[in-house]
């Protein structure tokens, strides 16, 4: 098969080591990539240049651009296709917000042409991606179009240390496998789960407490960055960090004040939304159309019966970075509680009758203990018996009522969804090397490239 990987911040380490062991099979692996820094660090390990597509877009190159005509009438028919619009992914990549819109605009023309031409003369099959920037959506629509497999990896969350392949940007559309011989079992997943109730493995290693050597370093690591003058737009502006880092400082006090006598009554019912980071693929790219949360939040104030309150906790890897700006306006919307992010999300579960979130953990953990979740993009997780989602807003409130008045789980029929992701997943970790860089272990390594050979064996047997 002729496979090619998208090259995105340190995941193209972990991409590079599993495509050797694709070459070694007989497939063929070729690159794109928008970062000088990357696209060096590819041809320093003997990546053939001829097997790389550069998406160079300093204003210079764009200069000596010469596409064609009707450039504009093929991205028209690209979007029909994808069901998806380029100023939809435009607009979703977080990086572009400060750039100047006719630049963008050229870029994203140059994008499609040269990607579109990349992917048709070497006769790609099967493109592997974790879908956030610009680049990346852009070419999940070009594989609509062209007819080419667009399969993203993703860590399945629960249990840890199990990966999943979805056949789309959104994760709704979980790629089957054949279950491997020594299989987890359903049953005993979802019930140790009820009476663990465990953190996401994720959570625990980003979150760990660091030496000061550690600590040290990840200090200068931030202090690099600012500094840091690649021209891809994979980065945000010099000035955009420093305006972020102001707004992050005096959000985390402004949270801290609001939040340190933050009680809740026993005269009320709650409802919990557990706010996203953002940006990120979570909110920005399966949430599209919700990655406004302070209208969301609003919506959903909106839609709950008379007597319940929403919980808005702020998550704990992105304390105050959404500026004072954005917790005021939470603040001051009625039966709103702005709660610390330290509370554990099991014990405020204890308390809510009702658990929404765009697409985040906290509602596959919820459904797992069989309490009512509502999801706002569709899930690989969302068939769990108690958990909704919902498309139009509008329909909101009528889903909470169902959920609310709902007498009981169907455990049976959760037991067999758990089981069902279990048999569509791989024993092996995934994450980005920066959060932890046991992913690159040898062992690990060799798992994963064990998976992906299985899921391009299954897609060959397939055609």
């Amino acid at each position: 098969m002729n496979i090619l990987f998208i090259s995105i911040f340190d995941m193209t380490k972990v991409f590079y080591e599993i495509s050797i062991n694709l070459e070694k099979e007989g497939h063929t692996v070729f690159w794109i990539a928008n970062s000088p820094k990357w696209y060096e660090w590819l041809l320093e390990r003997n990546v053939a240049i001829d097997k790389i597509l550069f998406l160079d877009v300093t204003q210079d190159s764009l200069k000596k651009n010469t596409l064609p005509i009707d450039i504009v009438t093929q991205m028209n028919i690209c979007e029909e296709v994808s069901g998806l619009t380029f100023n939809n992914t435009i607009l979703i990549d977080r990086f572009l917000v400060n750039y100047d819109e006719n630049y963008i605009n050229e870029v994203t023309k140059t994008y499609y042409y040269r990607m579109k031409t990349f992917l048709e003369n070497n006769k790609v099959n099967t493109v592997f991606s974790e879908p956030t920037n610009l680049h990346e959506l852009m070419c999940y629509m070009i594989c609509k179009e062209l007819n080419i497999r667009y399969i993203a990896p993703w860590d399945m969350r629960f249990p840890s240390y199990r990966l999943i392949f979805i056949e789309s940007i959104y994760q709704n559309k979980l790629l089957s496998r054949v279950p491997a011989k020594e299989q987890l079992d359903g049953e005993i997943i979802l019930e140790d789960f009820i009476i663990r109730k465990p953190t996401p493995s994720y959570f625990h290693i980003i979150n760990k407490k660091t030496s000061y050597t550690s600590y040290f370093r990840k200090i200068m690591k931030k202090i690099l960055g600012f500094i840091n003058v690649e021209t891809s737009l994979t980065h945000y502006l010099i000035k955009d960090r420093i305006v972020e880092s102001i707004q992050k400082y005096f959000g985390k006090f402004y949270l801290n004040n609001i939040t340190k006598r933050t009680t809740l009554s026993e005269k009320f019912t709650y409802a919990l939304y557990p706010l996203h980071v953002q940006p990120e693929n979570s909110i920005d790219v399966l949430g599209a159309f919700s990655s406004n949360q302070v209208e969301l939040i609003k919506n959903i104030v909106r839609s709950l019966p008379y007597g319940m309150k929403l919980i808005v906790k702020e998550h704990a890897n992105s304390f105050g970075a959404k500026g004072v700006n954005f917790y005021r306006d939470v603040k001051n919307i009625k039966n709103v509680v702005v709660i610390n992010s330290k509370i554990s999300n099991f014990e405020l579960y204890k308390r809510v009758k009702l658990v929404l979130s765009i697409s985040g953990t906290s509602c596959y953990e919820s459904a797992m203990l069989g309490i009512p979740s509502i999801v706002f993009a569709q899930m690989y997780f969302d068939d769990f018996s108690c958990i909704r989602y919902v498309k139009d807003i509008k329909n909101l409130q009528l889903t909470i009522l169902e959920l609310l008045n709902q007498k009981e789980r169907d455990m049976k029929h959760d037991i067999s969804i758990m089981q069902k992701l279990l048999d569509n997943s791989y024993n092996c970790y995934w994450t980005d090397p920066l959060h932890n860089e046991a992913v690159l272990e040898e062992k690990n390594i060799k798992c994963l490239s064990n998976a992906f050979l299985s899921v391009t064996s299954s897609l060959e047997n397939s055609e």
